[in-house]
C-alpha cells in the first residue's frame, strides 16, 4: 500500500461486519403471496480520511503488542511476542509499515431485515439459525437487537 498510495492522500477504508444471504423461503409472507427475491443482509462502515504512514520501530511494537494480546485472549496459552528470539522480530518489525487514518468521515448503513415485517425477521432469525454457517451467529444477534414488536 505505502508504494502505490501517496502519504497524506485520501483514502476509504471499508470495515465489513457481518453478513448473511437471504432466502425468499426464510419470509412467511411469501409463502402466502409469492413476492419475494432473495437478498442479502449486512453491516458496514466506511471510513473516509489521509493516510500516514509510521516506521517508527517503538510505535509499531506498541501496536503489535496490542493486536497480539487482543486476538490471542481467547486461547489456553497465548501466544505473546516475548515468545519469539529477539532477533526474528527485529527483522520482521523492519518489514512492517505502520498506518494511521486521520478520520475526516464515518458513514455507517447496515440491512438486516429491517424493511420485512416482523413475521418475516423471525422467519430470517430461525432460517439464519438453522443455516450451517456458524457466521451467520452475529447477523442473528443484529436481527434480534432491532426486531419489531
Amino acid at each position: 500500500l505505502w508504494k502505490n498510495v501517496n502519504e497524506h492522500s485520501e483514502v476509504l477504508v471499508i470495515f465489513q461486519g457481518p453478513n448473511a444471504y437471504i432466502s425468499p423461503n426464510y419470509y412467511p409472507t411469501k409463502h402466502e403471496t409469492g413476492k419475494a427475491v432473495p437478498t442479502w443482509n449486512y453491516i458496514s462502515v466506511h471510513v473516509k480520511g489521509t493516510i500516514s504512514y509510521i516506521s517508527d520501530d517503538n510505535w509499531k511494537m506498541a501496536m503489535l503488542h496490542k493486536l497480539t494480546d487482543q486476538h490471542e485472549v481467547e486461547q489456553l496459552k497465548p501466544w505473546s511476542i516475548d515468545d519469539a528470539p529477539k532477533s526474528y522480530i527485529d527483522k520482521m518489525l523492519s518489514a512492517i509499515v505502520g498506518l494511521e487514518i486521520h478520520i475526516g468521515s464515518i458513514q455507517g448503513k447496515w440491512k438486516i431485515s429491517q424493511n420485512q415485517p416482523a413475521i418475516n425477521q423471525q422467519g430470517v432469525i430461525s432460517g439464519l439459525t438453522e443455516c450451517a454457517d456458524g457466521k451467520v451467529k452475529d447477523m442473528v444477534a443484529f436481527i434480534k437487537s432491532q426486531l419489531k414488536s
